[in-house]
C-alpha cells in the first residue's frame, strides 16, 4: 500500500510540476499544460512569429513568442488588443497568473520576466525626453518602478548587476540604479561567479564585477559563465575556461586532446559538443567524453533530456546516451516545462515527456 502511495504522489507531482506554455490557435495565444490540458483558453493578442526554422536543406513552420510569455514565478505577461466596435486601435499588457487572472492593472508598458520579483519593463509611452524610443527600466512585483526607464536595454539583476545599453555601448548598474561599470563595451554578458564577457573593440576578455579585465580580450568570441564553466571560441576550435575562483581558471583544453569544432554552454552538468568528425556527443567539466561521439546533430539537455539525430530522424535521449524518445521526428526542439515542438511530414506538434501528442498545428496555425 506504501508503494502504491508512493507512486501515486509521484505521478500527481509529475504531472503538475511545470507551468503552462503559451500555444496558439486560430491566431489566438493561451496556455496548455503538459497532459495537453488547456489551462487557459486561447484569447490573448500576444505577438508571436512565425517563421521557418531552417535545418541543412530543410525548413520547418513554427512560431517563436517573447520571453515574457512564458511563466516564471507565477507570472506571465500577454497582451490584449484595443478595440473601437471591431476595430484594433492599439493594445495593452497585463500580467497574469496561471490561471489567467490578472495581477495587475493592464498598461500601456510592456513587463518582461520576473525574476527574484523583478522584472524589465519597457515605457512605450513617448514623452518629451524620449521622443524617438521606447526605454527600458524596471518594477519589482507590486508593479512599482524599481529603475526609472532611461536604458535602451536592461536585463535581470546577477551578482548585484544588471546590463544596461545607451546607444550602442553596455555597462552595468547595482542593485540601487547606480551606474557600477561605466558603459566602456560594444558587447557584454551577465554576471555569474563574479564573472562576465566583455568585448571593448575587436575581441572579448572576461570583467570582474568591477569592469577590470581578469582574462584580456583575447577571444574571437566568449559567452556567459554557466555552472562556473566559460565557453569561447579561438577562431578555430571551442573550448571552455573552467574558473577555480575569481580570477583563476583551468583551460579545459589542456586537460583533454578532444578537439571540439562547435560546442554548446553546459546544462545540467554536461556540454554538448561536435568532433572533427563532425559528430556530436557530450563531455563533463574535465572535457571527457560521457556521451561519446555517435549523434550527427546533438542539442543541450533541458529537463533531463537532449534532442539527438540518428541516420534521417531526431528523437530525445537521456544521460546514459540512450533514446528515451525513438528518433522518429523530421526535426525536433528542446522540452520546455515538460512540452517539446516536433515535425512530421512538415506539420508541428507538441509531446510531452511520455511521447503523447498533446497538441497539432494541422490546419490551425
Amino acid at each position: 500500500m506504501k508503494k502504491f502511495l508512493f507512486l501515486l504522489v509521484f505521478v500527481y507531482c509529475s504531472a503538475f510540476a511545470y507551468p503552462p506554455v503559451p500555444f496558439v490557435q486560430d491566431n489566438k495565444v493561451g496556455y496548455i499544460d503538459s497532459s495537453g490540458k488547456i489551462i487557459i483558453e486561447p484569447k490573448f493578442d500576444t505577438p508571436f512569429h512565425k517563421l521557418y526554422l531552417v535545418f541543412e536543406q530543410d525548413s520547418f513552420p513554427s512560431f517563436e513568442f517573447p520571453d515574457w510569455a512564458y511563466f516564471s514565478e507565477g507570472k506571465a505577461t500577454v497582451r490584449i488588443a484595443k478595440k473601437f466596435w471591431f476595430i484594433t486601435y492599439g493594445y495593452k499588457y497585463a500580467v497574469i497568473n496561471e490561471k489567467g487572472e490578472f495581477l495587475f492593472e493592464p498598461t500601456e508598458d510592456i513587463i518582461g520576466k520576473f525574476q527574484d520579483g523583478v522584472a524589465p519593463y519597457q515605457n512605450l509611452m513617448k514623452t518629451a525626453e524620449y521622443v524617438h524610443g521606447e526605454k527600458f527600466g524596471m518594477i519589482n512585483s507590486s508593479a512599482e518602478i524599481f529603475i526609472e526607464p532611461k536604458y535602451d536595454y536592461i536585463s535581470h539583476f546577477s551578482n548585484n548587476r544588471a546590463l544596461v545599453r545607451r546607444g550602442d555601448k553596455y555597462g552595468y548598474i547595482n542593485n540601487s540604479g547606480e551606474l557600477a561599470i561605466p558603459f566602456l563595451f560594444v558587447d557584454a554578458g551577465k554576471f555569474n561567479s563574479g564573472i562576465a564577457f566583455a568585448k571593448r573593440d575587436n575581441l572579448y576578455g572576461y570583467i570582474d564585477t568591477t569592469g577590470n579585465f581578469i582574462i584580456p580580450e583575447k577571444f574571437d568570441r566568449a559567452w556567459d559563465v554557466v555552472q562556473g564553466i566559460a565557453r569561447y571560441y579561438d577562431g578555430n576550435l571551442f573550448s571552455f575556461l573552467k574558473f577555480e575562483s575569481k580570477g583563476e581558471y583551468i583551460n579545459i583544453s589542456q586537460l583533454t586532446a578532444n578537439k571540439f569544432t562547435d560546442a554548446s554552454d553546459f546544462s545540467e552538468g554536461l556540454a554538448c559538443v561536435r568532433d572533427i568528425n563532425n559528430l556530436y556527443g557530450f563531455i563533463d567539466n574535465q572535457g571527457k567524453y560521457i556521451i561519446e561521439p555517435k549523434f550527427l546533430y546533438a542539442a543541450p539537455f533541458y529537463e533531463g533530456l537532449a534532442v539527438a539525430k540518428k541516420d534521417k530522424y531526431f528523437g530525445f535521449i537521456d544521460k546514459s546516451g540512450n533514446f528515451i524518445i525513438p528518433p522518429e521526428f523530421d526535426y525536433a526542439r528542446n522540452f520546455y516545462n515538460g512540452i517539446a515542438k516536433v515535425w512530421k511530414n512538415n506539420k508541428l506538434i507538441l509531446i510531452n515527456k511520455n511521447n503523447h501528442q498533446i497538441y497539432s498545428f494541422t490546419n490551425k496555425f
